[in-house]
């Protein structure tokens, strides 16, 4: 019994104290590490204004809004016109290029065989017009010939006529015989029979020459076709090649050699590029901000991370369509179908750390304080009086 009571009376503390230093442990390697960091960058911060000798609050002189550096001219999606494979790429990200410079081919082998299948078209088309013509004048030849025929019909009818007439005459008084006679009308009606078919032939003659001239109109639509079609494959052989549409830099370049391309419009361009001669910021002014807002009123630009930095930038111009808002920042006053209106500031200066597509905190100074609008005293109580009657009323007796 003794050697029990020992083992309970110093063996129950000792599991105790090993289960509690397990416990402490555990919770200490699973507790998170708060210890407190040193903040590395401040938030945004609205610039002071002295206004009349005092300052003033700086939330009622400024409009913050957010904004997003872009080129002068916006960023330039670029794509190619015709559908291929990527030859080689001329330019990479950070490139300053010309207007018309090249940026990156399309293998141009199928548009050089369409090129030169549209100049043999061209070719054999031009080539009917002179055979078209000469036989046009080889036609006109024979109706020439024909009419002349028609002619020489014409005079010999009129001799058999006469022949026929007088041997009528003749035989009547017996000084001519019958064969003789016969023989005369026989001839007469081979004249007139000569001289229709004389006709005839100039008729075919004539309707021959205008099939051939309906031909060359033909032809020559078939060379104005032609034309086209060369034009089309000269035009499409230049755009194998795509150039820089202004002077810029290359923001941006996802196309690669060995790359297949589709001429149709992509979701994701192939280049981008920009003017960045001048930033501009595209700021987001919500709603509620907008009667306070004044066009031609400065700004101040102050990068994410950086609210020490702050920025002069000038008033460009204002998109007067207010369009939904597409970043919310987590405001009360926000909501889902908050929406903003878009202005534009150029930053004025070098800007260094700034860069298209960045975005930024924009402060706009804000517009002198607008003076409520009295009520009207035209205005009309619930029970059909107006405010002036109303007023009256209520007045103190004297």
């Amino acid at each position: 019994m003794a050697g029990r009571s020992k083992l309970l009376s110093y063996g129950l503390p000792i599991l105790a104290a090993l289960g509690l230093s397990t416990a402490v442990v555990s919770i200490y390697r699973n507790t998170p590490d708060r210890r407190l960091t040193e903040i590395t960058s401040l938030p945004p911060t609205q610039p002071a204004f002295q206004g009349d000798g005092a300052l003033v609050r700086p939330s009622d002189r400024w409009i913050g809004a957010v904004g997003v550096i872009e080129s002068s001219s916006e960023e330039i999606s670029i794509g190619a016109r015709l559908p291929g494979v990527i030859d080689s790429v001329m330019v990479k990200a950070g490139d300053t290029v010309a207007k018309g410079d090249p940026l990156f081919s399309i293998d141009d082998r199928d548009y050089r065989v369409a090129l030169a299948q549209a100049q043999a078209g061209l070719t054999v088309a031009k080539a009917e017009l002179p055979s078209n013509q000469k036989s046009i004048e080889q036609q006109r030849s024979v109706a020439d010939e024909v009419r002349a025929s028609v002619d020489v019909f014409e005079a010999e009818l009129q001799r058999a006529e006469k022949d026929r007439n007088r041997g009528l005459t003749l035989s009547t008084s017996g000084n001519l015989s019958k064969q003789t006679l016969d023989t005369r009308i026989a001839d007469a009606l081979k004249a007139a029979g000569n001289l229709k078919a004389g006709r005839a032939a100039a008729i075919a003659a004539d309707r021959q020459i205008a099939v051939l001239e309906a031909q060359t109109g033909q032809i020559e639509a078939r060379i104005l076709q032609a034309e086209a079609q060369l034009r089309k494959a000269e035009v499409d052989l230049e755009h194998t090649i795509v150039r820089a549409p202004i002077e810029g830099t290359v923001l941006q370049v996802k196309v690669r050699p060995g790359q297949t391309v589709e001429a149709r419009i992509l979701d994701n361009a192939l280049l981008i590029m920009g003017d960045l001669k001048i930033l501009h910021v595209r700021a987001d002014i919500d709603e509620v901000d907008i009667p306070r807002f004044e066009a031609l009123r400065p700004a101040v630009v102050s990068p994410r991370g950086a609210a020490a930095m702050q920025i002069p930038a000038s008033f460009v111009r204002t998109e007067p369509l207010v369009i939904p808002k597409k970043s919310l920042t987590g405001a009360s006053t926000e909501r889902v179908d908050t929406r903003v209106l878009q202005v534009i500031f150029a930053i004025s200066g070098a800007a260094p750390g700034i860069y298209p597509g960045q975005q930024v905190d924009v402060f706009i100074e804000a517009g002198p304080p607008k003076r409520e609008p009295d009520a009207p005293t035209s205005a009309i109580t619930p029970d059909g009086r107006s405010i002036a009657e109303e007023g009256a009323l209520i007045q103190p007796a004297r």
